[in-house]
């Protein structure tokens, strides 16, 4: 040994105590199975009521999929402009202490 007092790095019972902490069983969603399809059948109910409807815009590129690439671009603005902002307002890694 080097002569460095390594007793606080032990790893001895981890593995236990991950499996305690995550051994709860299944989610409230995974057991109730009924939600999941509830919400899939709202959402196709929301899907199919938009055909019988003309949505004409105002502009001749709004009649297309300009909605879908705008808020696509939305987000990966949003997730690019976060990720920018995290490196403003980190703390450091022991911010906290020891």
């Amino acid at each position: 040994m080097s002569g460095v007092d390594d007793s606080h790095n032990t790893f001895e019972g981890v593995e236990d105590e991950t499996r305690v902490l995550h051994d709860h069983g299944p989610s409230w969603l995974e057991e109730n199975d009924w939600i999941t399809k509830v919400l899939y059948v709202l959402c196709a109910i929301a899907f199919l009521a938009g055909f019988p409807f003309a949505n004409h815009g105002h502009w001749w590129w709004e009649n297309y999929v300009f909605f879908a690439i705008y808020g696509f671009c939305s987000y990966v603005g949003l997730v690019l402009v976060a990720t920018q902002i995290r490196k403003l307002i980190r703390r450091d890694e022991d911010y906290y202490g020891e």
